[in-house]
């Protein structure tokens, strides 16, 4: 995540001899304490990562105010209709079962 290693620390990315002791909540790059952003009760390493944060946020909040998707009557078509033809053909199959087995033999012959 470009973090520089002081030893087992790693380096603040703005301050090299400093150790990054504070993660960033957007990227979780660590960083000094002179560094660090308080926006809320987020901690932020850099502007560009508060402005991040604060478009996602707009993003959801946006997305969570719209009315769900309209589905109709809740009823799923497509599926009443796939089982209704797989049951027609099964009853299809039932009633003309000795003339399926003469095909299939004169096929296979």
């Amino acid at each position: 995540m470009g973090e520089i290693e002081l030893g087992l620390v790693a380096a603040c990315p703005n301050h090299a001899n400093r150790p990054g002791t504070v993660r960033c909540d957007a990227c979780l790059r660590k960083v000094c304490e002179e560094c660090l952003i308080h926006e809320g009760s987020n901690k932020y390493c850099s502007a560009k990562c508060v402005e991040g944060a604060k478009a996602t946020r707009a993003r959801v909040e946006d997305l969570n105010s719209r009315p769900p998707p309209a589905s109709g009557n809740g009823i799923p078509v497509g599926t009443i209709v796939v089982l209704g033809l797989l049951i027609a053909g099964a009853w299809y199959a039932w009633q003309h079962k000795q003339a399926i087995i003469q095909l299939v033999q004169r096929y296979l012959g």
